[in-house]
């Protein structure tokens, strides 16, 4: 047996043996109550995200989550939108999408007549659900 298997051989065991003893001891308390307190909080955001209206984003000058309600964000974002002034809400009833749908097949339709477009395929992406 060649020197260089032995050695892999004896590496190979030393491993084993360092990661069965990282696996069988016991934590340090420390640690072990860390590692609990970590996992109970992960367990409560999990239970608000599932059982609650809730949207989570990260913080923007950290690496810091933060929850929030979906009311709540409605709600800010409509005091910044009146706080800045710039947004207008439609109080004609007047619906510009259709506006835009209307030029859209104007210039597709001649593209369909030509078959340059596939219509199935157009059919199922692009006409929007009424």
């Amino acid at each position: 047996m060649p020197y260089s298997d032995q050695r892999a051989k004896d590496f190979f065991k030393d491993i084993e043996h360092l990661i069965h003893q990282l696996y069988t001891n016991p934590l340090p308390r420390k640690l072990f109550n860390r590692a609990q307190s970590v996992h109970r909080i992960i367990k409560s955001i999990q239970h608000k995200i599932n059982n609650q209206n809730i949207i989570i984003r990260s913080t923007d000058k950290s690496k810091v989550f933060h929850l929030r309600s979906v009311q709540d964000y409605h709600r800010k974002a409509l005091q910044y939108m009146n706080k800045i002034n710039v947004y207008t809400e439609n109080l004609y009833d007047i619906n510009t999408c259709h506006e835009h749908i209307e030029n859209v097949l104007t210039i597709i339709d001649p593209m369909l007549k030509k078959k340059n477009i596939n219509l199935d395929l157009w059919r199922s992406y692009m006409i929007p659900n009424e």
